[in-house]
């Protein structure tokens, strides 16, 4: 079910739900079936509150001054449900909703006087995940506010967390509350609203009864045309109604007409021509609403077959089951809602008599059965198994068959869970084997089967499975028992399980049995300028038909800069037999030095079956920076004696002892007065130690310290916000109200008059004041500090190393900041983004005073740069143009080269701080 919605007056329709065949009884060949009710919400005001078909009046709450007043949830005036935002009425004792991802629900409310009022959340967590919290509110109309204040500390019980706080005037307020609420299956049944901070609810307190005034008086809910195909004759109308001192009123009108006919529910339909239906909700007295639920049409009709599509029948069977056949399958479930037969390619795959599944029941790993229920027949070739809790669908191409689970009313299982699906094989169906497409990998008996097995038969027949959602984490296992049929299974995990569907097919596709491999001849993919560049690839069809087409190799300049593009393209057929593999050779020259992308593809025609790509470096050694602004070394003399000027010297606040180390938070001052902020790790017990000044990645807080690995060294890890990270948002944003330096690394700002202004200049003057810290601090051996940052991180290494060359070694790990000039096509994430003409000349200027391919040309200890072909974030040719910048002479200067590894480390890069160590104690 679809449930859009547009405020403030406008019209909120609901799309047709979904039809529901189910056997209830056999009379000669006439069939009783029944059809949830398809329903189009008339007027504004009306609402749908739970997947259930229900429907109420909504609320409106009146708040009296200078008290608390709480909300049941389920009684809030707006809760979105459709199966794009997946909300879940759960049975639970509190009568909450368990939402995986809730959509939104809306407070409505009035208040008397201004008040400022703290919106407060009771949850509970799922006991499996514990995790309560984050959501986003907003108020009146206001820009959405994103609150983290979660809770892990009491999985399985009920908690209070804590919203936002706003000021509201006197009148009418909507307070909405939207988006990853209560995660993985937490529950909330409650919010309570309380003025001027007077009352903090405790867990165990479940705050002040909720009671609500100003209901709507009266709303109308209009379904659809209904039309239905095979109708004989509609029998009655069933509904669950609850009237809590109110009314309601049932009406029909026939197709064409322009009257209302009231009819009671139970009572008898009077014809089978197509009609509407019109529910009328009026509250009671006391502002109660009625509520209506378990709304069905039931009606008399005879088996039919319909053609869902080209080659895809439908058959409704006398027995109140179905059968849907393509050329390639034919699937039969029983009225019970079971399959009962499961053919494919011609042969029966599923356990002849009433065994279906293994028991015929979904199971979550909680200990819930879902016993499934009759067919549906859905109007996009879906027929749907109902349950009382699930739904699993399948959905038949004259291809494939597609099947995936929900909840009721299309809504996504909530989880996290585990959801196993299995069917007993024929006893006559002989298992060969099950292989994995990725890997090829024999899966034994009983083993689990990862990668979109295919399933083999001793005669050489096959099924294929997919997942058509490659992060769906699924794998299939097949069992075997002396005294039973086999059994395959399929398990998911439903705490990821969002439009996730498993593929089965009689054959394999070629594109889902493909498998490719492609080599260089060099093994770090790097090549010097004009170098000849070789690649191999290896293509294997693992299963199916032969195979004949073509490959294709396209190479391509990645984040070429004006009059820098160049490609290369080449062809070449490939023939395929099944089973085997076939070597395809290219070799090849390029022109300019750059990165380059080779996309490697098989195609049928001009349809890519599959592609693989591979990154290419060429001709590093011709990268070199342009020159630098003629006053850049005076720029910087005059910021370094600048900062010297400051005295070095910081305060703390000691956070305790661990393994021997007393930790602390730093504050000190840098540029202008600026404040900064670090975490300092430093050995208890007196001497001299080496030490590791860590610098940050993109966004993040000071770099964590590690005492497993680093112990033996005094450790400080920066911060170069230019604000505290330990602020709330509160305070960072009146900080720099005030005049704060703001965080800007990704760009820069048209208003900025001069470098000075940048806060790269702030980063900079703070790294080296740091490293001043360190180098005076008592317990420091000034000889030995090492530097090391990777990604924002890495680029500030440089400049550091840079800033003070008297380091004893920096190791760069995919450094950003590095050849800025190129900021609008090199294609990374890094850099600024300089704004069109006049002003891009000034910009790019003024960027240059911080570009590292410059201050690296300072460095005469050791510098290991560390950059990956695969990278995305920060150019790595970019990177391995400010190597050359490096002088030649210094202790140790080294370019590590990973073609396959993106925006990350490798594990060698571990080993060369401690090695650097032990050289200069010798």
């Amino acid at each position: 079910m679809h449930l859009h919605t547009h405020c403030h007056g406008l019209r909120i329709s609901v799309l047709m739900l979904c039809l529901l065949l189910s056997s209830l009884s056999s009379v000669a060949q006439q069939v009783n079936q029944h059809w949830r009710l398809p329903v189009a919400f008339e007027k504004s005001d009306a609402m749908l509150d739970t997947p259930y078909e229900s429907y109420r009046l909504p609320v409106r709450y009146q708040a009296e001054a200078g008290k608390a007043f709480a909300v049941e949830v389920e009684h809030a005036s707006t809760i979105h449900l459709s199966s794009a935002e997946r909300l879940l009425m759960m049975d639970d004792a509190a009568g909450g909703l368990a939402a995986r991802q809730m959509g939104s629900f809306t407070i409505k409310f009035d208040t008397p006087t201004e008040a400022t009022y703290t919106m407060w959340f009771r949850c509970k967590a799922n006991p499996k995940s514990g995790i309560c919290g984050p959501h986003h509110e907003s108020v009146d109309g206001q820009t959405y506010t994103f609150i983290d204040t979660r809770r892990m500390d009491k999985a399985g019980g009920w908690m209070w967390l804590k919203g936002t706080t706003r000021t509201l005037a006197a009148g009418a307020h909507s307070w909405v509350v939207w988006g990853d609420l209560f995660l993985y299956g937490a529950v909330v049944d409650r919010v309570l609203l309380v003025p001027d901070q007077q009352y903090v609810p405790s867990d165990d307190d479940p705050g002040p009864p909720a009671r609500y005034t100003a209901a709507m008086a009266q709303g109308q809910f209009i379904s659809e045309a209904i039309r239905v195909p095979g109708v004989k004759r509609w029998s009655r109308i069933e509904a669950r109604t609850h009237l809590d001192g109110g009314s309601v009123q049932w009406a029909y009108q026939v197709e064409g007409g322009t009257a209302w006919t009231p009819i009671s529910p139970n009572s008898a339909l009077p014809t089978a021509t197509p009609f509407k239906l019109r529910l009328t909700l009026v509250a009671g007295p006391n502002g109660g609403s009625p509520l209506v639920d378990s709304v069905r049409l039931v009606y008399e009709g005879d088996p039919f077959t319909a053609e869902l599509a080209p080659g895809v029948r439908y058959t409704a069977l006398p027995d109140g089951g179905c059968q849907v056949q393509t050329a390639a399958y034919q699937i039969t479930f029983a009225a019970n809602g079971r399959m009962a037969s499961m053919q494919m390619g011609g042969r029966e795959l599923i356990e002849p008599g009433d065994s279906g599944w293994a028991g015929g029941k979904l199971v979550f790993n909680q200990g819930v059965h879902v016993q499934l229920a009759a067919p549906d027949l859905l109007p996009d070739r879906t027929v749907a198994i109902r349950g009382r809790e699930a739904t699993q669908r399948f959905t038949f191409k004259d291809d494939r068959m597609l099947m995936d689970f929900a909840t009721h009313g299309g809504h996504e299982i909530v989880g996290p869970g585990d959801l196993t699906y299995s069917w007993r094989l024929h006893p006559e169906l002989k298992v060969d084997r099950i292989v994995e497409r990725n890997t090829g990998r024999v899966a034994a008996v009983g083993e689990e089967a990862r990668h979109t097995p295919q399933i083999f038969f001793t005669d050489g027949s096959s099924i294929y499975l997919e997942a058509a959602n490659p992060g769906l984490p699924a794998f299939t296992r097949y069992e075997r028992g002396p005294e039973q049929p086999p059994t395959l299974a399929f398990w998911f995990n439903t705490a990821n399980y969002v439009n996730n569907t498993v593929v089965f097919r009689p054959k394999p596709l070629p594109a889902d049995v493909l498998q490719m491999n492609i080599t260089c001849t060099k093994s770090d993919h790097t090549y010097a300028l004009g170098e000849a560049i070789g690649l191999r690839v290896h293509s294997a069809l693992l299963y199916g038909q032969h195979f004949n087409g073509k490959a294709r190799l396209t190479v391509e300049k990645v984040y070429a800069g004006p009059g820098q593009e160049e490609v290369v393209k080449l062809e070449q057929p490939i023939d395929l037999p099944a089973g085997t593999t076939t070597p395809v050779s290219w070799n090849f020259t390029l022109k300019t030095p750059g990165l380059y992308r080779g996309s490697y593809e098989v195609l049928e025609g001009e349809q890519s079956l599959r592609k693989l790509q591979v990154m290419i470096l060429h001709g590093p050694e011709a990268l070199h920076a342009p020159p630098p602004p003629a006053d850049y070394a005076a720029f910087w003399q005059r910021a370094m004696a600048q900062l010297q000027q400051i005295p070095i010297a910081f305060t703390r606040q000691t956070s305790g002892e661990q393994q021997g180390y007393l930790r602390s938070r730093i504050q000190f001052t840098s540029i202008n007065g600026r404040p900064a902020w670090g975490d300092l790790a430093e050995p208890k017990e007196d001497g001299k130690y080496p030490a590791i000044l860590k610098l940050p990645p993109v966004g993040t807080a000071a770099p964590g310290i590690d005492l497993n690995t680093e112990r033996g060294y005094v450790v400080l890890g920066v911060e170069v916000f230019g604000h505290d990270s330990t602020w709330s948002v509160e305070q960072i944003n009146d900080f720099y109200a005030k005049g704060g330096m703001k965080y800007e690394p990704l760009g820069t700002r048209t208003v900025l008059q001069k470098p000075e202004e940048f806060w790269h200049y702030y980063a900079y003057c703070t790294i080296a004041r740091a490293y001043d810290i360190l180098e005076q601090h008592p317990k420091v051996d000034p000889r030995r500090i090492y530097i090391t940052g990777a990604s924002q991180g890495g680029g500030l290494t440089l400049a550091a190393a840079g800033l003070r060359p008297q380091n004893a070694g920096a190791l760069s790990v995919v450094p950003g900041i590095c050849r800025l000039d190129w900021a609008n096509t090199n294609g990374g994430a890094w850099g600024p983004r300089f704004p069109n003409e006049p002003q891009y000349a000034l910009m790019k200027g003024m960027v240059s005073y911080f570009d590292t391919a410059y201050l690296v040309r300072n460095l005469r200890s050791r510098l290991v740069m560390f950059i990956g072909l695969q990278d995305t974030h920060t150019p790595p040719h970019a990177a391995a143009s400010v190597f050359n910048e490096v002088p030649e002479g210094i202790r140790e200067r080294r370019l590590l080269i990973a073609p396959w590894v993106g925006h990350s480390g490798i594990s060698e890069l571990a080993t060369y701080i401690p090695r650097w160590t032990e050289e200069d104690n010798q």
